[in-house]
């Protein structure tokens, strides 16, 4: 695996990358951290790799269950392009996603293009959401559980908890908790809604899987 500089992981990670709201001095810190775990080694050139630790992560096969790849289409709305979201599960003309903190309304799909068309949509309808997905290990769905429970997204930093999130991300999580609490989620995982029954499910989707013949009796 190649090398690369500190700055440049900064530039693509926090510049322009995902994670704007970090800044400079809690990221060197975040390396400086790695670095005495073991998971990242700095060369005589100055360039990170992984180190010994990191590399029992990466090797291992779960690491790739947690860090899936879809492939990646753009999303577009008249002619403008607002960026790119990975698809894992089929999208339909109609369906409501969410993105960049908005709903949006599929309107068309060009599969061989990658192209996803959306236009804005109002009103108090929650977007749709597939049954399936990419796989996603079960520390990831048990993490996401404890978050909700406690009522606290922020990340424990020493003593303190430092938030990163920005306005609409903060929205949103403030919209699902609400829904957490109201169907009191932290107790049971089943909703019940008419002749349906959900299940909001704690763990990744290999156990799910699993227990589809048990859903299948149940019906």
């Amino acid at each position: 695996m190649g090398g690369v500089r500190a700055d440049q992981l900064w530039s693509q990670l926090c510049q322009t990358g995902p994670f704007r709201n970090v800044d400079i001095n809690d990221f060197k810190s975040l390396l400086k951290h790695m670095g005495t775990c073991g998971l990242l080694t700095q060369l005589t050139s100055g360039e990170i790799v992984v180190g010994a630790e990191g590399e029992k992560l990466t090797n291992h096969y779960t690491f790739y269950t947690v860090f899936n790849t879809p492939e990646e289409f753009r999303i577009v709305t008249g002619n403008r392009t607002l960026g790119t979201v990975p698809v894992d599960s089929p999208l339909l003309p109609e369906q409501h996603i969410i993105f960049g903190g908005r709903r949006w309304k599929v309107t068309e799909i060009e599969v061989e293009k990658k192209v996803i068309y959306v236009e804005t949509t109002k009103g108090g309808q929650p977007p749709l959401f597939s049954g399936s997905g990419m796989s996603v290990h079960d520390i990831v769905r048990q993490e996401m559980l404890t978050i909700y429970r406690e009522n606290d997204y922020r990340i424990a930093v020493g003593n303190k908890r430092v938030d990163y999130a920005d306005a609409a991300a903060r929205s949103l999580f403030a919209e699902g908790s609400d829904n957490f609490q109201r169907y009191n989620l932290q107790n049971d995982c089943f909703i019940a809604s008419g002749q349906n029954c959900y299940v909001i499910r704690g763990w990744g989707i290999k156990l799910s899987i699993q227990l589809r013949p048990c859903y299948t009796l149940w019906l």
